[in-house]
């Protein structure tokens, strides 16, 4: 039977169109697919601060972003820092022309702004500060244009949202590992207290979520009695707390220090967009970092959460620790981080450790995870589980001291 005419010019057709395709397309058609942030009109907006400009950009701007510099010391290594972190901001800049934002540079090497680094709490160069409405705080996450980008536009969506009993589940995720804060206050965003409080969350937000709600049926049900009350969730609990009848002033952080003393006593989520240079050691406080990286919503993570916070909470006034968790998930689509300070672990098994990149001798300190997660036919009972896990984290603090001696002896020997 012979084939219809137009059926082999259909035919033809396609197969020179094909060949065509391949031909034109054939480069493209076989590189994956990327999206880069990175193109720009290279217009220069970077600008350069210094005592004579400071205050009045951190007080026209809602967002001022400034990073301390160094432009006219150092070798290559340096310039080649300086040259990554400049088109770094330059590329933010020209992302964010949207918001009120400004970004600018201190350069550490004019004496007269040594000065003004150490009256704004800077001890160390490319540090980042963000100063929103005023308020200070430092920028801590990975420093990638995606993840600089997302917390900019973060900060400028405004620290506080209104909760409706409808949504409390959607928003009130009790294994996503954040902290979440919610107050009664019944005239909505308006009002002295209010804005006392959107105050205080400016200075800590992002690393705590608050709400606020504005009816007194849904304050009922959160068990929020008084107008002004508030309420606290933890990390992986279901149960919220009262938090103290601490006045709220706009001249003291008492309230932000409570805060902050629930963080260190949670195992609260470390993210690259936030936080995730405090995940090693940091030579101001001196604390080493104890770091879980699990998946919570899996039946082995919430084993090995439950047996963590019972660790974190044995040790939240151990002047040597800190302990946090991290999405293994997130950080693994970073890979020289993931490769620097993960390779050679799973990232879809739970995992607890010790990291530390910057004693002179790298290490990573992992638990023999086994004991948390295997159901033998005898079983392992909860406190055989504890008991293993508090072994090993003063095996640990042996570590970390005789760690911390060698490195007095290195800097004795230095000076």
């Amino acid at each position: 039977m012979c084939m219809p005419r137009w059926v082999e010019l259909t035919i033809m057709l396609l197969i020179v169109l094909w060949f065509i395709a391949q031909q034109v397309f054939g480069d493209i058609l076989r590189k994956p697919i990327e999206f880069r942030i990175g193109q720009t009109d290279e217009k220069r907006r970077l600008i350069e601060v210094d005592e004579t400009n400071f205050k009045k950009l951190r007080e026209k701007h809602k967002i001022f972003l400034v990073m301390f510099v160094v432009k006219k010391e150092g070798g290559e290594e340096l310039r080649r820092i300086l040259d990554a972190n400049e088109r770094m901001l330059e590329i933010c800049a020209y992302y964010s022309l949207g918001i009120d934002v400004v970004f600018g540079t201190v350069d550490l090497t004019i004496d007269r702004n040594k000065e003004l680094a150490r009256n704004e709490g800077v001890q160390r160069e490319w540090t980042l500060l963000v100063y929103k409405n005023g308020a200070k705080t430092e920028y801590l996450g990975h420093r990638m244009t995606n993840y600089v980008l997302a917390y900019i536009y973060t900060i400028n969506a405004g620290p506080i949202h209104e909760l409706e009993w409808k949504d409390r589940e959607k928003k009130l995720q009790p294994y996503d590992g954040f902290m979440r804060v919610i107050a009664y206050y019944p005239d909505g965003a308006v009002g002295k207290k209010y804005k006392i409080f959107e105050k205080i969350a400016d200075s800590i937000f992002p690393h705590v979520i608050f709400y606020i709600v504005t009816d007194s049926k849904t304050a009922g049900k959160l068990k929020i009695k008084n107008e002004g009350g508030i309420i606290l969730y933890r990390p992986f609990e279901t149960k919220p707390i009262i938090c103290p009848d601490i006045k709220l002033k706009s001249d003291n952080n008492e309230f932000v220090d409570f805060l902050t003393h629930e963080l260190r006593i949670s195992p609260h989520k470390v993210t690259p967009m936030v936080d995730m240079n405090t995940l090693w050691y940091d030579s101001r406080t001196r604390e080493q970092v104890f770091i879980l990286a699990s998946i919570p919503d899996t039946e082995d993570g919430k084993r090995i959460f439950a047996q963590y916070k019972k660790l974190v909470k044995a040790n939240s006034d151990h002047e040597l620790f800190r302990f946090v968790w991290i999405d293994p998930q997130e950080l693994y689509k970073i890979p020289e981080l993931w490769k620097k300070q993960f390779d050679g672990i799973s990232h879809l098994t739970p995992q607890i450790g010790l990291m530390n990149s910057t004693y002179q001798e790298h290490y990573n300190k992992w638990f023999n995870i086994d004991i948390l997660t295997e159901d033998t036919e005898e079983g392992v009972t909860e406190e055989q589980r504890k008991t293993a896990l508090q072994k090993w984290l003063d095996g640990m603090e042996n570590i970390i001291l005789k760690q911390r001696k060698k490195q007095a002896d290195i800097t004795k020997d230095e000076l």
